[in-house]
């Protein structure tokens, strides 16, 4: 007759038993850790490149002027007169450009007329904001048409940070004259 006692067996395989569903949910728990790594880093990177954006448009449809210095790699794009400062002021000049040796993507703002490169003494004159590092490519397209409504203006910014999607950009401007 038996007991109401487990036997070492019975022990032995709930124990076995216990261990490997503690396994399979440890397992479970760092794969989940490890895909909520992974989509917090990929909305950190929506988040900025969202950021960017708005105030990349923000900074060209406010915006009195568009210029375009072309370069071998990276363009540089002027702003004059646009009212949307970070800096609280009511005009200001914005540059778009890459810097060579790190290859970042800044915005640089100042009240004042400006070309680059910017003198060393000089630095402390305006605002600068870090973007993309590094980056592979930094273009800017603009193309203007006449039609019976007058004229309009595109503008096709594309960049291309290293290790990451390309961006693109496509603003139509009413307004041609800033272009």
């Amino acid at each position: 007759m038996r007991s109401g006692a487990f036997t070492l067996i019975e022990l032995i395989v709930s124990v076995v038993i216990l261990f490997l569903l503690i396994f399979f949910l440890a397992n479970a728990n760092l794969t989940l850790r490890a895909s909520l790594e992974q989509s917090q880093k990929y909305e950190a990177i929506e988040k900025r490149d969202y950021d960017f954006a708005s105030l990349l448009i923000a900074d060209i449809m406010q915006a009195d002027g568009v210029n375009i210095a072309r370069g071998r790699e990276y363009d540089q794009l002027y702003l004059s007169a646009s009212r949307n400062s970070l800096r609280g002021l009511s005009r200001t000049n914005i540059a778009y450009a890459a810097l060579k040796p790190s290859a970042t993507l800044i915005r640089i703002e100042s009240p004042r007329n400006f070309k680059l490169p910017i003198e060393s003494g000089e630095v402390y004159k305006y605002h600068f904001l870090p973007f993309a590092q590094p980056l592979d490519s930094f273009k800017v397209y603009k193309s203007q048409k006449r039609d019976q409504n007058g004229s309009s203006c595109s503008l096709l910014i594309y960049i291309a940070p290293k290790g990451e999607e390309v961006k693109l950009f496509e603003l139509g401007l009413l307004n041609a004259s800033a272009c």
